[in-house]
């Protein structure tokens, strides 16, 4: 087994420890039960020993999501240390595919919509609540732009260019393209078909009141 393979194993065990342990999911044995359905999906095994950037890219955002969660759902003392941490993971993510820039969006949505609930506090509780909310966007913004400006910066030195690689070659897609994605798609839901309606009825599970928000970001994982 090479050293790529073994690199895939440890950031999706990583990703299920995470899962099971961190408090992003809760204790009960459905939750459980579809993380070990996870685990053992001949698609979750195939990709973690494929040698592609998946492993890496499920555990930041697993770590990422997990210090949102706890940082907002906790009765610990105020503190930057897990915003710091999902920022950096957030920022590894826009390094490591070029679409990851759509979670940190999608993390500052999440953080910037958690808050609804402040109008029954008084004005003293709000202005505190709304200066923390700046503390922890800043952390969870600043980071990965640092990270993609530095990215960019690389690639126009390097390569002369704004967009990866692989930005160009989709950008060039004909209907061929569009046609075989969409039978991509199709075949991958037919395969997968028996975990299509839990997986509806679980993301239909965040609509209800008291879900945490940054449980949304889990649907752009998916």
């Amino acid at each position: 087994m090479c050293i790529r393979d073994r690199l895939g194993i440890v950031c999706t065990t990583a990703t299920v420890a995470i899962l099971l342990f961190s408090g992003l999911l809760p204790t009960s044995l459905p939750a459980r039960l579809c993380v070990c359905v996870f685990a053992a999906l001949p698609t979750t095994t195939v990709w973690t020993v494929a040698g592609l950037e998946a492993p890496l890219t499920m555990m930041l955002l697993a770590i990422a999501m997990a210090c949102m969660h706890n940082a907002t759902t906790t009765n610990q003392p105020a503190t930057a240390a897990p915003w710091i941490g999902a920022g950096t993971c957030l920022a590894l993510l826009c390094w490591t595919r070029p679409d990851g820039p759509l979670w940190t969006v999608a993390a500052a949505a999440c953080l910037c919509s958690s808050a609804s609930n402040a109008a029954h506090h008084s004005s003293d509780e709000q202005h505190l609540d709304s200066r923390r909310k700046r503390h922890r966007l800043a952390w969870i913004v600043v980071l990965p732009a640092l990270a993609l400006a530095a990215q960019l910066a690389f690639r126009l030195v390097y390569y002369d260019d704004w967009l990866p690689n692989t930005g160009r070659a989709k950008l060039h897609a004909d209907t061929v393209a569009w046609s075989a994605g969409a039978s991509y798609l199709l075949s991958a839901a037919n395969v997968q078909k028996a975990l299509l309606v839990p997986a509806i009825l679980g993301l239909s599970l965040l609509f209800r009141r008291g879900t945490p928000r940054v449980l949304w970001l889990s649907l752009i994982h998916i």
